[in-house]
């Protein structure tokens, strides 16, 4: 079973887009858009479940438009919509984006 401890949060489901069941996925930084997992942890009931990826493309800077596996249609995927999303903490390298002062927007309001 996964523990907390091996995951990391990394965003949420949008919405699903178009009929093929893709989800929009709004990572919380824009650092983790260079991650190149093969599965992404979704939420379900307080338990991280593994959800294996057939296919991304961008859909904005930070919103990724993903296509799990045996997620086949619109109907399917708006159950997912608002679950939050966690990666595989060993995909992540060890300067990954949720350590402070890894983006740019750290130094907003510094003068």
């Amino acid at each position: 079973m996964i523990s907390r401890n091996d995951v990391h949060p990394a965003g949420r489901l949008l919405k699903a887009y178009g009929i093929k069941g893709e989800l929009l996925l709004l990572f919380d930084h824009p650092g983790f858009t260079d991650t190149d997992a093969p599965y992404y942890f979704l939420e379900i009931d307080g338990l991280p479940v593994p959800f294996f990826v057939e296919n991304t493309a961008f859909h904005s800077d930070d919103i990724l438009r993903v296509k799990f596996a045996d997620i086949n249609d619109e109907t399917q995927a708006a159950r997912y919509a608002g679950l939050r999303v966690y990666l595989p903490r060993e995909s992540l390298s060890e300067d990954h984006p949720g350590e402070q002062g890894a983006d740019w927007r750290f130094f907003i309001g510094y003068t």
